[in-house]
Parts: C-alpha cells; structure tokens; sequence
C-alpha cells in the first residue's frame, strides 16, 4: 500500500505540470482504488471457506460468494484447467490473473454474488483453496450416497 500511495503522489505531480484539475480527478481515483484493494485485503482474512453440515460456503474477500449445497454437486474435482463445454464463474478479484484449484459442477444453477454485490447464475464454480486435497477429502465425505 505505501509504494501505491508513492506512486500516485509521484503521478499527481507529473499530471500536474499538464493539468491541473486532472491530476486531482486522477488522484482521487488512485485514493479510492488504494481503499477498495486494502479493503479486500483484510476482508480475506476474515472471510473462510465455511463448511456446514449440508453445504459449504465460499467467501473470497470483496470478489465473490458462493453458497454450495452438497446435494446439488454433480461433480468436485482439483483442477487449474478452466471448464470446456460449461460457461464458469470464477470467484477471484482479477479472473485473469488469479489462479484456481478446485472446480464444482453442479446439478442446478446457483447464484453467486461478484464484486460490488452483483448476482450471477451458473452451474460451474472455480475457486481457489489453500490445501486442495485436504478440502476435496472432507467435502467429499460429506456429499450424500449416490
């Protein structure tokens, strides 16, 4: 965070020199985006992968949640590859750069809330969780008999 607020010092100062009134608009907006990104930082620390007795539910700072019952997993694997034939949502503040490990296909469509509260549908979910095979071995314990 301190080499974001040195940069945008740095740029508000070279801005300056061409425009005035842009430098501030410019940083204003470095301000509010430093906020949101330290804002997201400590909301993942205080927002687990949370496992209930029918379903467990993903929390992944400002970028997304995810509430996934157990009776609706078709399919829970450990994968980085991202899903051919289904359209995804993945539950990470910058998709591209992020990376993922675990994808659930579902039975039935969810909805999945994205940054800034927006709602979105799918049946395919990717997120990532610290100790894959640790989280696959207890979700999969807890998935009922086929």
């Amino acid at each position: 965070a301190s080499i974001f607020v040195i940069e945008t010092i740095g740029m508000h100062f070279l801005l300056a020199i061409w425009n005035r009134s842009m430098a501030w608009i410019i940083t204003g907006l470095s301000i509010y985006t430093c906020i949101q990104l330290v804002g997201h930082m400590r909301a993942l620390k205080a927002r687990p992968i949370i496992i209930n007795p029918d379903s467990f539910e993903v929390h992944n700072g400002l970028a997304g949640d995810a509430h996934i019952y157990f009776d609706n997993i078709e399919k829970i694997e450990a994968s980085c590859k991202k899903p051919r034939r289904r359209a995804f949502i993945k539950i990470a503040l910058l998709n591209g750069l992020e990376n993922h490990n675990i994808v659930v296909y579902l039975k039935n469509q969810i909805e999945v809330t994205k940054i800034f509260g927006l709602q979105k549908r799918t049946d395919t979910v990717l997120f990532f969780v610290d100790h894959p095979k640790d989280f696959l071995n207890i979700v999969t314990d807890l998935l009922p008999e086929r």
